[in-house]
C-alpha cells in the first residue's frame, strides 16, 4: 500500500511542477535577415566579376526572388539564383557595363525562414568605375482624381540616350522596359539612388499589374512628366496616375461572314485565341488576313441562336465578351473558295472552302488522270476549311477532281 502512495505522491509532484513553469519559444522574431558578408563587400568600386555572393546571418528562404530581383540600370539578363543555407549566390551569364554604378533589389524575395520577415527595402549597391554615383531624385505619385497618394506604383526612370533611341515615343513605356526601377511606399513617396550625376532623365509612374515593367493600357494605370529631369534639379518630381480610356479591346462583325460565323478583332495584337465556353469540337477559327481578326465558325447550327457570349483567352487576354450573334444567313452549299485550275506540282493539292466542313468522304472523291482512277488520299485541314491531298502530280498533265454527291458535309 505504501509503495502505491509512493508512486502515485511522485506523479502529481512530476505533473504539479509543468504546470508551474510553461515553456515559452520567448519574443517573436521581428529582425529581418541581414547581410554580414558577401562578394562585391557592399559599395564596391572596380568590380569585374560575373558573380555575387551574399551570406546572411540566419536561414532564408529565396524561392521567389528569381520573380521578385531587379537589377539597374536594367538591360542584364536575370542571373541563375543558387541557395545555401545562409547563402544567395546571383551567377550572372554577361559582363557588367564599365564605369557604371548598379542597384540589385531583392523586393521581398529574401525572407528569413523562422517568422518570414521580409529582407529590408534597400538596393545592395556596387560599382565597375572607380567610384558610385551620388546623384538622387525624390517624389510622390497621386491619383489624377482623388489626389490620394498611391502606394507600390512602380517609377520606370528612362535615360535621355535610351528615349533618344526610341523609334516611337509614344508607345516607349509599351515596349522598352525603363534604366531604373523603383517603387513608392505606403505614402505615395518615392526615393531614385545612387544615378549618374550628369545624366538627364524622363519619370514615368506604372500600376502594375503583370510585372512586367511595360504599359499595358487595358489593365494598368499610368502617370508622366513631359520635361527631362537632372539631379542637380532641386524640386521633387510629382506624377499623376490615371487609367487611359482605350478603344474597345473586342469588335464583334457578323454582316459579312457566313452562316454560323462571327469576327472577332481584338485591337491588342495577340497570337493564340482559344474560345472556352464552347466545345473545340464545335467551332472552328479561321483568320482573315485582311485585317488579322477572327472568325470563329459553329459547326452546330444549334448552337447559332443560343450562343450570346463567348468567353476569349489569347496569350494577353482572358475576357467574356457579351452580345455576341452569329451569322443566321441562309446556310449554302459548301462553296470553293479558289477555283485555279493551274496548279504548282511543287507544292500540295489543295482546295479552300468559305466555311468549315463537318466531314468528308473519301469514297467519293475521284481523282482521274487519262480516264485512269488514281490511288490519292485526301483530308481536312485543322480548321476544317480545306480539303488537301501529298499526291505528287505530274508537270504538264490533266487531271480531273470529281466530287461526287456526299463527297462533303457541312
Amino acid at each position: 500500500m505504501k509503495k502505491f502512495l509512493l508512486i502515485y505522491s511522485s506523479l502529481v509532484l512530476l505533473f504539479s511542477c509543468a504546470q508551474k513553469k510553461p515553456l515559452t519559444g520567448g519574443p517573436k522574431d521581428e529582425t529581418p535577415p541581414q547581410i554580414i558578408q558577401s562578394i562585391p563587400s557592399a559599395e564596391q568600386t572596380n568590380f569585374s566579376g560575373k558573380q555575387i555572393i551574399l551570406e546572411f546571418d540566419e536561414f532564408i528562404d529565396a524561392s521567389a526572388l528569381k520573380n521578385k530581383l531587379i537589377v539597374c540600370p536594367t538591360g542584364s539578363e536575370k542571373p541563375e539564383i543558387d541557395l545555401k543555407a545562409q547563402k544567395v549566390t546571383l551567377n550572372f551569364q554577361q559582363d557588367f557595363k564599365p564605369n557604371t554604378t548598379y542597384q540589385i533589389w531583392f523586393d521581398g524575395g529574401i525572407k528569413d525562414i523562422t517568422e518570414l520577415n521580409e529582407i529590408e527595402q534597400k538596393p545592395f549597391v556596387f560599382s565597375t568605375s572607380n567610384q558610385i554615383d551620388s546623384a538622387f531624385f525624390t517624389g510622390r505619385v497621386i491619383d489624377a482624381f482623388t489626389l490620394e497618394p498611391q502606394a507600390d506604383v512602380w517609377i520606370l526612370a528612362y535615360l535621355k540616350q535610351t528615349i533618344d533611341t526610341a523609334s516611337n515615343l509614344d508607345s516607349l513605356i509599351s515596349q522598352k522596359k525603363a534604366d531604373y526601377i523603383v517603387k513608392t511606399d505606403q505614402q505615395g513617396h518615392f526615393s531614385l539612388t545612387f544615378l549618374p550625376q550628369e545624366a538627364l532623365f524622363k519619370f514615368f509612374a506604372l500600376k502594375e499589374e503583370d510585372r512586367n515593367f511595360l504599359f499595358n493600357p487595358f489593365i494598368e494605370h499610368v502617370a508622366f512628366n513631359e520635361s527631362f529631369h537632372s539631379p542637380k534639379d532641386s524640386a521633387e518630381i510629382s506624377l499623376k496616375l490615371f487609367s487611359q480610356a482605350p478603344k474597345a479591346l473586342w469588335n464583334i462583325q457578323t454582316s459579312k461572314t457566313d452562316y454560323g460565323s462571327t469576327k472577332v478583332k481584338c485591337s491588342d495584337s495577340t497570337q493564340t485565341f482559344q474560345i472556352l465556353n464552347i466545345p473545340k469540337s464545335l467551332y472552328r477559327i479561321t483568320e482573315d488576313k485582311k485585317d488579322t481578326s477572327r472568325i470563329v465558325h459553329l459547326l452546330d447550327s444549334i448552337l447559332v441562336d443560343s450562343i450570346k457570349k463567348l468567353i476569349i483567352q489569347t496569350d494577353k487576354h482572358l475576357d467574356t465578351v457579351k452580345n455576341v450573334s452569329f451569322s443566321s444567313k441562309k446556310m449554302l452549299m459548301p462553296q470553293i473558295s479558289n477555283k485555279e485550275t493551274h496548279l504548282n506540282p511543287f507544292e500540295f493539292f489543295s482546295i479552300s472552302f468559305n466555311s468549315p466542313l463537318k466531314s468528308i468522304d473519301t469514297s467519293k472523291i475521284i481523282l482521274q488522270k487519262d480516264s485512269t482512277v488514281l490511288t490519292a488520299s485526301f483530308s481536312l485541314s485543322s480548321t476544317q476549311t480545306s480539303l488537301n491531298s501529298t499526291y505528287k502530280f505530274l508537270e504538264d498533265t490533266l487531271y480531273k477532281l470529281e466530287l461526287l454527291p456526299g463527297a462533303l458535309e457541312n
